[in-house]
This record gives C-alpha cells, sequence and structure tokens, in this order.
C-alpha cells in the first residue's frame, strides 16, 4: 500500500513586505497585513499561530484574544503603552523589543505621536514558544532547529541564509519573513550581508495532534530530503558539519 507521506516533509516559505493580505481594523484604528498563519488540525477553524504586520494609526483599543499569547514588536515610528487595566503594569513598547503579554487581558494602546509600525505574532495557548534577536557575523554561523515552527523577521540590514535540507541560500532583508516548518534537527546557516544585520527568530512547539498538512500561503514555498526528528529545545549554534 503507498501511503502519502508529502506532509511530513520540511517546508520553507518565504514573504516579502507587501505580500499577504491588508485587512482594516473596525474600528479604523489601525490595519493588519496577514504574513502567514496556520490552523490546528483537529480544529480546523481556531487558529495556531499567525504572524502579521500592523500599522497603528492612532491610540484605540486591541481586539481580546482570550486563549492566545501576543509578541508586540515595535518596527518604526515612536514608542507608545500598553495599559492592561490591572491585569498586568503598563509597558512602553520600544523599537526592536519585543514585548509578550496574554491576548485575552482588556488592552488599550495610548499612541503619543506618529503611526507605528509592529510585528505581531500570536499563538494558541497549547504552542510552546521562545523567542530570540540575532545578530550575524560575516562569516557564516550554523543554529540548529529544534521545534516543529521556526519563524525569522528581518529586522534590519540584509543577511544571507542557507536554510535546512539542502535549499539554496536565500538573502533576507529588513521587512522580509521566512517560516521553516517541520525541520527539527536540520541546521540553518546564517550570515550578515551588512553590519547592521538583525534576525527576529520565533521557535514554536505545538501539540501533534495540531500540526497537520502545510498549506502554501503566499511566499515562496519549498521541500526536499524528510527532516530528522530530535528534542526540542531553543535553537542555539552549532559548530559545522
Amino acid at each position: 500500500m503507498n501511503l502519502d507521506r508529502s506532509w511530513r516533509r520540511p517546508v520553507a516559505t518565504f514573504v516579502g513586505p507587501q505580500d499577504g493580505r491588508e485587512i482594516p481594523w473596525g474600528n479604523g484604528g489601525g490595519a493588519s497585513r496577514e504574513l502567514i498563519l496556520r490552523t490546528r488540525a483537529d480544529t480546523p477553524d481556531r487558529l495556531l499561530w499567525r504572524m502579521s504586520t500592523t500599522r497603528i494609526l492612532t491610540s484605540c483599543p486591541f481586539s481580546a484574544y482570550a486563549g492566545y499569547k501576543r509578541t508586540i514588536t515595535l518596527l518604526s515610528g515612536g514608542a507608545f503603552t500598553l495599559d492592561f487595566f490591572g491585569e498586568a503594569p503598563a509597558h512602553t513598547v520600544a523599537r526592536f523589543e519585543p514585548f509578550d503579554f496574554n491576548g485575552g487581558w482588556k488592552t488599550h494602546c495610548n499612541l503619543p505621536g506618529d503611526i507605528a509600525v509592529v510585528l505581531n505574532v500570536m499563538a494558541d495557548e497549547s504552542v510552546i514558544y521562545s523567542r530570540t534577536t540575532l545578530t550575524p557575523g560575516p562569516s557564516a554561523s550554523r543554529y540548529r532547529l529544534e521545534t516543529d515552527a521556526v519563524l525569522l523577521y528581518g529586522l534590519e540590514g540584509t543577511t544571507r541564509l542557507a536554510a535546512p535540507f539542502d535549499l539554496p541560500a536565500a538573502e533576507m532583508k529588513a521587512g522580509d519573513m521566512m517560516a521553516i516548518e517541520r525541520a527539527q534537527g536540520e541546521d540553518l546557516e546564517m550570515a550578515g550581508n551588512t553590519n547592521d544585520a538583525r534576525v527576529l527568530f520565533f521557535f514554536l512547539l505545538s501539540p501533534p495532534r495540531a500540526v497537520g498538512a502545510v498549506s502554501r500561503l503566499p511566499g515562496t514555498c519549498r521541500e526536499d530530503r524528510p527532516a530528522a526528528a530530535t528534542g526540542c529545545r531553543p535553537a542555539r549554534s552549532c559548530p559545522s558539519r
């Protein structure tokens, strides 16, 4: 009997800053551009995780997303303050300093100055995830991928990537993102093409029952040989092999 095992193969999705679809907010306070998202395989109408960018035009309340964890990163514009109405202390979000908060909290954004452009990552509360910002040097370094999904976002400069499973080298500029899925145990090779290169990483570990086939959403998807399964720890630097 022949079984289709293609859904288990690693996939990399590259999305540029103008890809995806822009969705205006109902309250008129901003607009979001969905870069990539996944829904739960066991509950198809429930979001598993999503990465998007948002233009915040004015001070406004944020929509409540009970059951989700959120991370917001200011990409451009002035700093703003999030008020959680007693759920947690108010927090001022500064440029390139990611901030995590509970999507179910009542949240109000106080924007004192110009329009703010932010990166949003939202994940189901069952997803274990961590994040880090790397500043790759001119010499290539390898990083082990040990979660079922890794999201990369170019903050500054230009970074050269040699993704897992023998993909050709790619260049990531500020505003580009890449999602790498089902590549546990593979290495990502990375080097800074410019002195200011900076990349934000999110490592997501989802419950096995929630992870299904990877659909090809906006961007360029590539796949090759099956990935090896390993334990799951935040990505770490490892020697070339």
